[in-house]
């Protein structure tokens, strides 16, 4: 039942924070009693392995301690204050995170080391996820969580156990990492009904890049193109490298026309560089998206979108030849 009355208030543990001494002066949460304080100088709030959160009523946040905002690239709180996990869209399926939160809300269950999948950067990351109920005068009136990376976790914190799923040069997800994201979004899609997007990019002028300006000059193109596809789409979307010159964005549910904004402003983006390293460079790209809904097959989206890109580069008018693509000093 909504507002379930526990046995007793949670209580700040630390005796000089202002939850324990009722002191609100400087409190970003008057009246909650949370058990570990984000305002004290110990405990989870300033443990850099856990992410620490809190939220009303409505799964809104309301604070993170810096480990949190670190994790998800966030400058301040003002990036999540008064959204949630579904503004967000960080969650392949959101479905179980909010099931869990209305159970911690709506009948005071704590929920402990459970585990899901949330895109962080680009990547598709494994997390461990605990809620507590934060209470007022015997009410239920927010959650408090915090959650710990599995992967690091399990490997110590060992970043070079996790490179078998990540491009080297790039930093984004190898092959193998694309294939098993997708693969969790698949599941989301049968399971919960939640839709995605395939997008699909060819960056048309990669070849000649390599063949004129050489492989290493061609290594830090990619890793340009690579952050380039991070800030437009690495809080919400996986994105992978999965060969020389392709990329691919899946992105969960959206409009066409979001979607196809989303391809528009990869191109803009990429096709905005103008120099790599230094040296003058043009890179020319290709975007285009299926839907897993209208296919349910994931080779036929990789076709699909083969075949939309070969379109447009035949209908294209005034499209750079590839001799166009390329102007450097180092030529």
């Amino acid at each position: 039942m909504s507002g379930k009355t526990p046995n007793r208030d949670i209580g700040c543990t630390v005796k000089s924070c202002a939850y324990h001494c009722g002191s609100e002066d400087n409190c970003s949460l008057p009246g909650i009693h949370v058990e570990a304080c984000p305002n004290c100088g110990s405990g989870a709030a300033r443990d850099e392995s856990m992410c620490l959160f809190w939220k009303d009523r409505d799964r809104k946040f309301i604070g993170a301690n810096r480990a949190f905002l670190d994790y998800y690239g966030f400058d301040s709180v003002a990036d999540i204050a008064g959204k949630t996990d579904e503004d967000m869209g960080w969650h392949i399926d959101p479905v179980p995170f909010l099931e869990d939160e209305l159970r911690v809300l709506n009948e005071g269950e704590s929920i402990s080391h459970v585990p899901g999948h949330c895109i962080v950067k680009g990547e598709v990351r494994d997390i461990l996820a605990t809620k507590r109920p934060v209470y007022r005068n015997g009410r239920i009136v927010g959650l408090v969580g915090y959650f710990v990376d599995a992967d690091n976790e399990l490997l110590g914190n060992n970043e070079m156990g996790s490179l078998p799923l990540r491009d080297p040069v790039t930093g984004l997800l190898n092959f193998t990492g694309l294939e098993s994201a997708t693969w969790r979004f698949v599941d989301s899609y049968k399971r919960s009904g939640i839709d995605f997007a395939m997008i699909s990019i060819n960056i048309e002028s990669f070849q000649q890049i390599n063949d004129e300006l050489g492989y290493e000059f061609g290594d830090k193109v990619l890793a340009r193109i690579g952050e380039e596809l991070r800030n437009a789409a690495g809080s919400r979307c996986a994105i992978g490298h999965v060969y020389a010159d392709r990329f691919v964005i899946l992105a969960q549910s959206a409009t066409d026309e979001q979607l196809q904004e989303l391809c528009d402003e990869v191109e803009r983006r990429l096709m905005a560089i103008v120099e790599v390293d230094g040296a003058p460079c043009t890179v020319y790209a290709l975007a285009g998206f299926a839907r897993y809904s209208e296919i349910q097959d994931v080779e036929a989206m990789k076709r699909h979108n083969r075949d939309r890109r070969a379109k447009r580069r035949d209908d294209s008018e005034g499209m750079p030849s590839q001799g166009d693509v390329i102007t450097s000093t180092l030529l």
